[in-house]
């Protein structure tokens, strides 16, 4: 568990260095067509575009709202969460309060394949929330042989193939 905790703490600095080189648009005009190119390739620029806090701060919203109106008869149930410190945080908040009735689930997808496994350009793996890195998915793994993740999903809810703009291989559409 101790490795696990440190883990998420380097994991979260590395995202907090990600982030902070996000490119916008008006900084994207400035490069070449070439650059542009590269970039709308490129799935660590769609990746460094969702950052795990998204995540992670709507499963505390969540969860804050589901305290606050809590019923003993409502479960809550969390699918196709791929971000391991979003998943970390149920399990513990899970045993903290003795609450059996939270649920999670992550996809097959997040489980098999980590983002170094992605070529640029290949955007058939372009999904919501995004395939992560291989920290990510290892600590997916642990988690779920500590009963953290309640179901393992096939994830039908993807980015829609019009989104994933093949034809041109950009995760910018």
């Amino acid at each position: 568990v101790q490795a696990l905790n440190n883990i998420l703490q380097v994991q979260n600095s590395q995202d907090k260095l990600q982030n902070i080189g996000f490119l916008n648009t008006q900084k994207t005009r400035l490069l070449t067509k070439e650059q542009q190119i590269k970039i709308q390739r490129s799935y660590q620029y769609f990746l460094a575009n969702r950052p795990y806090i998204w995540e992670e701060q709507a499963v505390q919203e969540v969860v804050r709202i589901w305290r606050h109106n809590q019923s003993k008869n409502t479960n809550l149930i969390f699918t196709n969460l791929a971000n391991c410190s979003s998943i970390y945080a149920l399990r513990k908040f899970r045993q903290k309060s003795n609450i059996k009735n939270i649920y999670c689930d992550s996809s097959s997808a997040y489980l098999l394949i980590d983002s170094t496994m992605i070529s640029d350009g290949e955007t058939k793996y372009k999904n919501s929330q995004p395939i992560r890195n291989q920290t990510n998915r290892m600590i997916l793994i642990q988690e779920v042989l500590l009963d953290a993740i309640d179901c393992i999903s096939s994830q039908h809810f993807y980015v829609p193939t019009c989104l994933k703009d093949i034809k041109s291989v950009s995760y910018t559409h």
